[in-house]
């Protein structure tokens, strides 16, 4: 099951596994925009947070516009976790019933990506259009691929 990966802490103990420095930047950058809105957000504070320079992140996602992609696609993969974890066997019904819950148990265990994706959703200029667009197209193939196996509707 995906959880919560977004590190909460402003600083990570050397002691402690650290995620790569394009992970600890893609995760900040998610809060920041989950708590302030995208326009809200800048690379000064997330180098300030981090301790790194605004270059490193200009390194890793070129702009605030590549970052923001890095994030939806990153929002996108916990959904695709979420469905990965329910084997399709049982009927229709139960099939889609467990996916339900297991994309519901993922959203409880990750309100970072909840937050987040509700800011993207109410920024003024739509950029959650593309968020959105994203999850919709894997749920497109999530359902073709359940109508090949037989576990969804054809009509």
């Amino acid at each position: 099951m995906v959880t919560e990966s977004i590190s909460t802490s402003k600083r990570r103990s050397t002691a402690n596994a650290r995620p790569s420095s394009r992970d600890e930047i893609r995760d900040a950058f998610t809060r920041h925009v989950a708590e302030s809105g995208y326009d809200g957000t800048n690379f000064g504070s997330i180098a300030d947070e981090l301790g790194i320079s605004k270059g490193t992140i200009v390194h890793h996602f070129g702009t605030k516009e590549g970052l923001g992609q890095a994030v939806d696609d990153y929002v996108v993969s916990y959904f695709a976790g979420a469905l990965a974890t329910v084997e399709p066997i049982g009927t229709p019904a139960e099939v889609v019933e467990a996916r339900d819950a297991a994309v519901q148990q993922m959203l409880r265990a990750n309100p970072t990506v909840v937050r987040y994706i509700n800011r993207a959703l109410i920024e003024p200029d739509g950029r959650g259009g593309r968020l959105l667009r994203e999850i919709v197209a894997l749920t497109v193939r999530e359902v073709a691929e359940l109508r090949r196996s037989g576990h969804a509707s054809t009509s």
